[in-house]
């Protein structure tokens, strides 16, 4: 995660060993400073965070993985609702080299003092959302998942490395990216084992990393809008936007499928199922593709789904259960 705060410059240690090292660059505007970014890393118990201040504009951010700063072991989560006390500790761990604008000192007792509500002046600039799927036919997530086309084309990647890892992608430049992935290959990279509900399971996680324009859309401006509920608010709506709670067709035959269907009918969709799955759909209009695709779903398919895969719907991951569903048999 990564959240953004005012600072007070004249109580800031630009000194201090935390910094790794700094540059600058010409003011914004005539009246301003020149502005000087300081680049550091604080070293956490558990994780690092790493920090910058732009003197220029009297601001810091902090970035780190939160349940790694919370001394989490894999493949604990942090839950939400403990965020702010978190990023408050982490606040302070480090406020003698970033003083923050809400931390005071009574003039009286020499205390430090935190203004009332601090959580809304911590800005969100990046927070990273998971839940963990336990899935019990993995070679089916994997074949079918990469096939769904994601809302609002995004640069899609499909990567597998050692010990059979295996992560599906749907990034933008800016706004975020979300990622599926084999979470129990990861552990046993680690040399850690997933916690499993029985023999043959294996842990899938999504992840979706949400930026500042999608922060602001889902209303999470701040640290405070953060909370058990806001937070799956925001995992379900990216979630939705992947597809990949599609149900997932099936290896089966598609003679079912098209039987009732003219030749004609048949060749068009089966023809632009296969064109659509090579990539083949460049010359098409907005408005051929959307006319195509609404036919191919109708009867009941996927488009971009190869022709092999058309087979009636067999199952689909639920981010409510956490699970592979097996969709009933009519």
């Amino acid at each position: 995660m990564k959240v953004a705060f005012e600072v007070d410059l004249s109580q800031c240690d630009t000194s201090s060993s935390l910094w790794l090292g700094s540059s600058s660059r010409n003011p914004r505007t005539p009246q301003s400073a020149t502005g000087e970014t300081f680049r550091g890393r604080y070293q956490g118990t558990s994780a690092n965070a790493a920090v910058r201040l732009y003197t220029e504009r009297g601001i810091c951010h902090l970035e780190f993985n939160a349940a790694r700063m919370a001394g989490l072991k894999a493949p604990d989560l942090l839950p939400p609702d403990a965020l702010s006390v978190l990023v408050g500790k982490v606040i302070e761990e480090v406020s003698t080299v970033v003083w923050p604008v809400f931390q005071n000192v009574d003039e009286v007792t020499g205390q430090v003092c935190w203004a009332p509500h601090w959580e809304d002046q911590v800005k969100l600039r990046r927070l990273d959302l998971a839940r963990d799927f336990i899935i019990d036919q993995p070679a089916l997530v994997q074949r079918v998942l990469k096939e769904v086309q994601p809302k609002y084309g995004k640069t899609k990647a499909e990567y597998r490395g050692p010990h059979g890892s295996w992560t599906l992608t749907n990034q933008t430049k800016s706004t975020g990216m979300e990622r599926i992935y084999d979470k129990s290959a990861e552990l046993a990279s680690d040399t850690v084992q997933a916690v499993m509900t029985k023999a043959g399971d294996r842990r899938f996680r999504f992840e979706t990393e949400i930026r500042r324009d999608r922060l602001n859309a889902l209303g999470l401006r701040r640290l405070s809008d953060v909370s058990a509920h806001t937070a799956w608010q925001a995992l379900e709506h990216r979630w939705n936007a992947t597809r990949w709670g599609s149900p997932l067709p099936s290896s089966t035959d598609l003679s079912n499928i098209l039987m009732g269907m003219t030749p004609q009918n048949r060749e068009k969709i089966v023809g632009f199922l296969h064109l659509e799955a090579c990539g083949l759909t460049s010359d098409f209009s907005e408005s051929q593709l959307n006319d195509r695709r609404a036919r191919v779903r109708k009867a009941g398919l996927l488009p971009g789904i190869p022709v092999d895969l058309q087979g009636p719907p067999s199952h689909f991951l639920d981010l409510s259960s956490g699970r592979l569903i097996r969709i009933p048999t009519p």
